[in-house]
């Protein structure tokens, strides 16, 4: 995902300004500032309303490091910490943050049960037996907005992005389908 770029100069120019919301005294501190730094950024931008920094800095190490060496970061590290980020660090914490979304994905997949039966019916004097479909959702103009919009990466990012921010239980499956639906593809 490209980084606007608005919000690059915004970091460029005001980085104290993002800077602010980092508990600088706890990064420094840790015993490995590299993971406490992603770990603080991914609580303080990974919401789902308004910036979602997280988005940007996921898998992109260049941005990433940009943040880490802002001066207000730098000034509070020890110093075997200070300069670049170790890359393979950064790469494993992602990785295990997509490995996290989709765990929680399956989970919620697993506890789904909207279903209803049909009961057994007569067409063209062929008798059909009851059987059980899982109850269909209706979406919103926002919901199919949201689904077109997302800048995420995978079918178990969407719909847990998608089912955190309309409180739904839907499958990725679910999510997937509406999208390609939405795209004219399905």
């Amino acid at each position: 995902m490209s980084v606007p770029k608005s919000l690059t100069d915004a970091i460029n120019e005001e980085p104290e300004r993002f800077v602010k919301y980092f508990n600088l005294k706890k990064i420094s501190n840790s015993a490995n500032p590299y993971s406490e730094f992603l770990r603080q950024f991914e609580r303080k931008f990974g919401q789902k309303q308004g910036l979602n920094l997280w988005n940007y800095i996921l898998d992109n190490y260049d941005f990433t490091n940009q943040f880490f060496n802002a001066r207000g970061i730098q000034d509070s590290l020890p110093k075997e910490f200070k300069g670049n980020m170790d890359k393979n660090l950064v790469q494993d914490y992602f990785d295990n943050y997509k490995k996290r979304i989709e765990d929680r994905q399956k989970n919620k997949e697993k506890k789904i049960k909207k279903q209803k039966t049909i009961a057994g019916y007569e067409r063209d004097g062929k008798m059909i037996n009851s059987y059980k479909r899982s109850i269909p959702h209706k979406y919103t103009t926002i919901q199919n907005n949201f689904i077109l919009n997302q800048k995420v990466e995978g079918s178990y990012a969407l719909a847990d992005t998608f089912n955190q921010a309309f409180s739904t239980k839907l499958s990725r499956f679910a999510i997937r389908d509406r999208l390609l639906r939405l795209l004219g593809k399905k």
